[in-house]
Order: structure tokens, then C-alpha cells, then sequence
């Protein structure tokens, strides 16, 4: 029952998003920018991951791999020229790049 529910290609997804709920919560509860939502998200997925021995391969499944193939080929191209435009007009010493 447990192997079957943890190979599931949702359980990955499942496990980060609630993950994320509680992280959220608890951030709001507490106020503190220590508790940072991904950054307890993340000790919250790897935890759970080894106190129930349950393998990476279960968590990375090809959903998961789309998923994080979709972000790095549609996003981080973006990312350098988002970066430029709302950081320049606040360091002046920072020219704008020309398009050519």
C-alpha cells in the first residue's frame, strides 16, 4: 500500500505542495523571514524522504522532470533580461543593454 501510494506520479507533486501549505502557514504564524516557505519546504521533503526511506526515484518521477524541463527552458531565458530591466533604473551606474 505504501510502495504503491509513494510510486504514484503525483506523490512528488502532492508531498511539495502540502509541504508548501504548512510552510506557508507557519511563516505567517511565526512572523520570522528565517522560515522562509521553500527553504521549510525544502528541509519538510528531504526529512520526510529519509524518515520514511523512501527513495528519490519515487519523488523525481517523469512528472516532476517535465515540470522542472519546462521552467528551465521557458524561464531562466528570461530571467537575465527581467533582472536588467527592473534593476538598472535603480543603479545608475548600470547602463542599459542596447537591442540591437
Amino acid at each position: 500500500m505504501f510502495e504503491a501510494m509513494t510510486s504514484s506520479p503525483f506523490f512528488g507533486l502532492a508531498l511539495t505542495l502540502i509541504c508548501w501549505w504548512l510552510a506557508v502557514r507557519f511563516q505567517k504564524k511565526t512572523g520570522q523571514l528565517i522560515f522562509n516557505p521553500v527553504l521549510v519546504t525544502s528541509v519538510l521533503v528531504i526529512a520526510i524522504l529519509l524518515i520514511f526511506h523512501i527513495p528519490l526515484a519515487h519523488f523525481f518521477t517523469p512528472l516532476v522532470s517535465r515540470l522542472l524541463h519546462l521552467q528551465t527552458t521557458f524561464f531562466f531565458p528570461f530571467l537575465a533580461q527581467v533582472t536588467l530591466r527592473y534593476s538598472c533604473p535603480h543603479f545608475p551606474q548600470i547602463s542599459m543593454p542596447v537591442s540591437a
